[in-house]
């Protein structure tokens, strides 16, 4: 979706959501860069969790490419 998940997600955080499920690249700095206390979960969205912050992760990273 490209920068149209950009916008959906800045708009839901601008909006109040409390959750998105697999946010746009920026949008946890985003919701920061607006006061708010972000976290990532990797649980899947359908789930209930604690909303314990040591259970989350502050960033996201992904390798490309074979593990060889």
């Amino acid at each position: 979706m490209g920068d149209t998940k950009v916008t959906l997600d800045r708009a839901a955080i601008d909006h109040g959501l409390n959750g998105i499920a697999y946010p746009a690249e920026g949008a946890i700095a985003y919701a920061e860069s607006r006061g708010l206390d972000a976290h990532l979960y990797e649980y899947c969205c359908s789930l209930t969790w604690t909303g314990a912050a040591e259970q989350s992760y502050r960033e996201v990273s992904v390798r490309i490419g074979s593990a060889t």
